[in-house]
């Protein structure tokens, strides 16, 4: 990794003890321009780790906590387009280049729908005029998976706006008591402006990907939809999105070209959350992990 890539890392070790993996992933997903979904119990810093992603860049943040009662124009704005010049539309929380959804599914269908164009876009349509977001633009979204209660399970179509999945586990017994000894005061001040984020995107995104990292994401996918604990497997866009991580994970390793390491790392971030197995797997435990761990052994024999 470059210095300020080194100093970020490292900013987030500092506030966030533990879950380097689920730390990495958000880097790497930040620079392959995705969208991630932390997932936890509560109370493992899933929301402390946005925050302190977003406090290390010098771009605009906004936090939105999710809630039954959060309606499309919280996020997207209100008023008038055409009455803009005279101060009537106001912009919602949306127009920012990191946004925070804290608790994503206690918002409501309709609400949660409303992210949509903006996460798969990079912009929103208000009253039938489309306004393109800050350049660039991050979602991250928290989710509790255990609490159900005034809550709304997201719909496969909106996982799917989502190029990673994280999750955070519990801490070790010295991990816990390291986080006892953290300084009460984070630190503060951007260590990745826009103008360096922008740049590391490109570079990222021009990383070599041979013939062989290419056929090994489509074997891994194509073998997803054809299993018989998958009601649905992975999409053409979870391709896509897909060979971008592994480019950007390269990349931040300092290589200029992907490699097998890289598909195989980023499996079970990338696709966990886009597959939907079946009822009976669900019954005996049989999780997309699972899944993904048996298909990384067959084509590892």
């Amino acid at each position: 990794m470059t210095a300020v890539l080194e100093e970020l890392r490292s900013r987030l070790a500092g506030r966030i003890i533990g879950n380097r993996d689920a730390q990495d992933h958000i880097i790497t997903c930040l620079v392959a321009g995705g969208h991630i979904l932390i997932e936890s119990p509560p109370g493992l810093g899933k929301t402390e780790l946005a925050k302190t992603l977003a406090d290390s860049l010098g771009m605009s943040f906004k936090r939105i906590q999710c809630t039954p009662d959060l309606t499309p124009s919280d996020i997207l704005g209100s008023g008038r387009l055409e009455d803009a010049v005279r101060g009537e539309f106001e912009p919602g929380p949306i127009f920012s280049n990191i946004v925070l959804l804290d608790e994503i599914n206690r918002a409501q269908p309709k609400t949660q729908s409303a992210l949509l164009e903006a996460m798969a876009e990079g912009s929103v349509t208000v009253q039938g005029s489309t306004l393109r977001l800050p350049e660039p633009f991050m979602v991250l979204a928290t989710q509790n998976p255990i609490e159900c209660e005034g809550t709304y399970p997201l719909p496969e179509a909106q996982e799917d706006r989502f190029l990673m999945k994280v999750r955070m586990r519990y801490l070790s017994r010295d991990e816990e008591k390291a986080v006892l000894k953290l300084p009460a005061a984070p630190a503060r001040g951007a260590v990745l402006s826009r103008e360096c984020l922008i740049d590391l995107k490109a570079k990222a995104a021009s990383t070599r990907a041979p013939d062989t990292v290419h056929d090994r994401i489509i074997d891994i996918v194509s073998a997803t939809r054809h299993r018989r604990e998958v009601l649905s497997g992975a999409s053409t866009r979870s391709t896509v999105l897909y060979l971008r991580a592994v480019k950007a994970r390269a990349h931040l390793r300092g290589r200029d070209e992907a490699e097998a390491e890289d598909v195989d790392e980023l499996a079970h971030p990338v696709l966990r959350h886009r597959l939907v197995m079946n009822p009976d797997a669900r019954n005996f435990g049989y999780t997309s992990d699972d899944l993904i761990d048996d298909i990384l052994r067959k084509l590892n024999r």
